[in-house]
């Protein structure tokens, strides 16, 4: 990628979601009007997918965040053009929460998301708000996760967690999806 102007690049590991979710890592080269992302493993076959650098890139004079920059492409003919966006609290302090996991992954009757990552993922902003673009049309099941170790994995003792009951079969955009987030309680 590069810019008209000298930037800086902040964080790059905890700022740039991929989705899906690649396999393998990659390295990064910071130019001074740009950088380079190097793949360790190909990307897969007839996949669309996003880069959303969120807030890393800022320009170097003033240090302002460059807003809403994300790199889509496909692998194959297709650009997957479905979102789905809506909203997660926290019901026990009635507060929309900022940064939380709000993961897709592909429908499955053993799902499990302590041991599996989402396929499609997003953060939620200061609002609670979260959108979701890019996605293919199927079917999937949604959850939110405090995600405290970065990990995209649900871990129980430490995390707050939160679902769409259905199963959401995606054919059109969907909106306005809300979601509330809290401790499992196995009691």
């Amino acid at each position: 990628m590069e810019f008209n102007e000298y930037v800086t690049i902040d964080n790059i590991q905890q700022q740039l979601l991929i989705t899906p979710n690649i396999e393998g890592t990659y390295e990064t080269k910071i130019n001074p009007k740009g950088l380079r992302l190097t793949f360790d493993k190909p990307f897969k076959p007839n996949t669309t997918y996003s880069l959303n650098f969120r807030n890393a890139i800022k320009d170097a004079t003033e240090r302002n965040v460059a807003k809403n920059i994300r790199l889509v492409f496909s692998t194959g003919q297709i650009i997957d053009s479905l979102a789905v966006s809506g909203k997660v609290m926290n019901p026990l302090i009635n507060k929309s929460v900022l940064d939380i996991n709000v993961g897709m992954y592909f429908y499955s009757d053993t799902l499990n998301p302590k041991k599996v990552k989402p396929y499609y993922f997003t953060k939620t902003d200061t609002s609670g708000v979260f959108k979701i673009e890019n996605v293919a049309v199927g079917k999937y099941r949604i959850f939110a996760v405090t995600d405290l170790n970065n990990n995209l994995l649900y871990e129980e003792a430490k995390e707050l967690i939160g679902f769409v009951k259905d199963t959401i079969d995606l054919k059109s955009n969907l909106q306005n999806l809300n979601m509330d987030i809290a401790k499992m309680d196995k009691k």
